[in-house]
């Protein structure tokens, strides 16, 4: 069992290996909105350079792009990562151009910043909840 176990670790470590080279091949001759999903799964993979291309996609003009590497980087992001919580607020100001490629855009960059744990986020939401008549609580 254990060499099972060990052999299959290994295999899927190679396995990462292999599609970390791949996808960094495709993404270097990719247009800018495929050059974000490939940045997004290297960066799920463990790759921080892509974590860092993200950031940078994050702040491109572009909000097809912008909103999914922001979306991205704050799912491998630690919790209070600064850099990633601004970009999230960076694109709250675009929330109506936004809402033509994702509708309820604003409380998913609310929700995904509040998951970093950002206060104002937090403050944000638990006074939505308030006004629509539903107690902060999330127990209740």
């Amino acid at each position: 069992m254990r060499i099972a176990s060990a052999f299959g670790e290994a295999l899927g470590t190679g396995a990462a290996r292999v599609a970390r080279r791949l996808v960094g091949k495709l993404a270097a001759d990719a247009r800018p909105p495929l050059k974000v999903w490939y940045a997004s799964a290297l960066a799920k993979l463990g790759d921080k350079r892509a974590s860092e291309r993200l950031l940078d996609y994050a702040r491109s003009k572009d909000l097809a792009v912008s909103f999914k590497a922001a979306l991205t980087l704050a799912e491998v992001s630690r919790p209070g990562d600064r850099k990633t919580i601004k970009a999230l607020h960076a694109l709250t100001a675009h929330e109506a151009k936004l809402h033509e490629l994702a509708p309820y855009a604003g409380a998913v960059l609310l929700t995904k910043m509040a998951g970093l744990r950002d206060a104002d986020a937090r403050k944000r939401l638990g006074d939505d909840r308030e006004r629509s008549g539903r107690r902060s609580d999330p127990r209740r």
